[in-house]
């Protein structure tokens, strides 16, 4: 989460205190972070193969509400979890989760990242840096991101997509009525599209192996269904529910209006190995 360092910036300790949180039992989550997933375990087996590998994640929000979030993805690796808000990050750190407790916790601004250059071979970033309200703010994170990668390592980051109409709808009435429950939770920033998050990840040095969308299925609808059945305790639908969340995905990511459709734009990059003698 960005760090409120201006008038402009969002105080996040607040927004934690006063955001909804969901049922630790939604299933809209559970297909959210596998679908994240399927890209992050796409670039982690290569690292994965000299042994295990040190991973960042750049916020801890879905952690704090009890979301183990790419917990099946990352397990075995060496972790560190940072947010910009401390109130977040312990609330992340103190969950009654027994598998993060290996993982170690860092309060630092993206934009001005308190750790060392070339720490980690993974970087995973879900959603963090669209909570700007300065692109330039988004610039200036990739390119911390890129000095804590080292040399061959990778960079997996989604942003919000510009392109979703129900993003923009929901952009717009948070400028008039603040937070909406589960729909709006918290502000909404700049963000970027998918080729102009290509060209920036570019001109900060890094080579994008790949890039798409994420996140299909209608959400407003997909959201509130998943919530209903898990405070009424409906195990068996639940899980009907997420299969019937990744039929809709399926379909609708490979339809010409998957640009519209999706709900956020998503790339997996790397830092260049170093030359040799350089």
């Amino acid at each position: 989460m960005p760090h409120r360092t201006n008038p402009r910036d969002t105080d996040w300790d607040l927004e934690w205190e006063r955001a909804w949180k969901a049922h630790r039992a939604n299933s809209w989550f559970r297909y959210q972070a596998e679908a994240y997933g399927a890209w992050v375990e796409k670039h982690l087996g290569p690292l994965s193969a000299g042994g295990a590998v040190r991973v960042l994640k750049t916020d801890a929000f879905e952690e704090a509400c009890g979301f183990r979030f790419l917990q099946r993805s990352l397990a075995g690796h060496q972790r560190v979890l940072m947010d910009v808000s401390p109130r977040i990050l312990a609330r992340a750190v103190d969950g009654d989760e027994r598998n993060e407790r290996h993982a170690l916790a860092c309060a630092t601004d993206v934009r001005r990242l308190g750790l060392r250059s070339a720490a980690f071979d993974l970087i995973v970033s879900p959603s963090t840096l669209d909570h700007f309200a300065d692109e330039r703010d988004i610039a200036a994170s990739l390119d911390e991101l890129h000095r804590a990668l080292r040399p061959g390592g990778y960079l997996v980051i989604s942003l919000d997509n510009p392109a979703n109409p129900i993003l923009r709808v929901r952009r717009a009435v948070h400028r008039f009525s603040g937070p909406v429950g589960g729909l709006i939770p918290f502000p909404m920033g700049r963000t970027l599209s998918r080729s102009a998050l290509v060209r920036a990840l570019t001109r900060c040095g890094f080579e994008v192996m790949e890039s798409g969308y994420l996140v299909h299925a209608p959400r407003l609808f997909g959201l509130w269904l998943a919530e209903w059945t898990a405070r009424r305790g409906t195990l068996a639908l639940g899980k009907r529910l997420h299969d019937w969340l990744w039929q809709w995905d399926r379909a609708l990511a490979v339809a010409p209006l998957r640009r519209w459709t999706a709900h956020f734009v998503i790339a997996a990059c790397r830092r260049p190995p170093s030359r040799p003698g350089a």
